[in-house]
């Protein structure tokens, strides 16, 4: 998470669940979203929530992603192995300014 003000980190969070960290995001090229959660139970069993999948849409022109008609964010990295999106938040750090996230996506 950076601040809206300066852009300086103000939280991180890095998933060091072994479970946890199978979750991923697919886009697909037909303009479909797949998201797919992990989670462990209470017997220590990894399993998958059921997979959401929902429509997408990106604006090269605007860098804006939408996701079920919905702004969802801004690319700010976009290669063939690399994703990087803006996310808006709300004032994280109380200096009355709105701070956001970024989502890192690999190949």
């Amino acid at each position: 998470t950076k601040s809206g003000k300066d852009k300086s980190v103000i939280a991180t969070y890095q998933n060091n669940d072994p479970c946890e960290s199978k979750s991923n995001t697919e886009l697909t090229t037909d303009g479909k979203v797949i998201f797919r959660q992990f989670y462990e139970n209470s017997s220590g069993a990894c399993l998958q929530h059921p997979a959401e999948t929902k429509t997408y849409s990106y604006d090269s022109n605007t860098k804006k992603l939408t996701i079920n008609g919905a702004l969802y964010g801004e690319v700010i990295k976009l290669t063939n192995s690399e994703f990087e999106t803006k996310v808006s938040l709300g004032d994280e750090n109380g200096d009355g300014i709105k701070d956001y996230a970024v989502e890192y996506g690999f190949k």
